[in-house]
């Protein structure tokens, strides 16, 4: 027996559209580390830094991080 379109939709999981809102902030601020992060590589790639002990990782997702140059102009920030 064919099953009705109502009892079709009922059956169906869905999720609540707030829950959307959750996942977008999420991926947004990912997508944000991810960026400065690669900034930052490629701002230690170009002055040849040894950052091994500088845990960059860990410090751009909870913290600002400051770079300046020699005479103390924001490179990034």
């Amino acid at each position: 027996m064919k099953k009705t379109n109502a009892e079709e939709l009922l059956k169906r999981n869905s999720v609540p559209i707030l829950s959307w809102d959750f996942h977008y902030e999420f991926v947004n601020e990912l997508k944000a580390n991810f960026a400065d992060l690669k900034k930052v590589n490629d701002i230690s790639s170009q002055f040849s830094w040894n950052d091994e002990g500088l845990e960059i990782k860990e410090h751009i997702k909870d913290e600002v991080v400051v770079i300046t140059d020699l005479n103390l102009k924001i490179v990034f920030a």
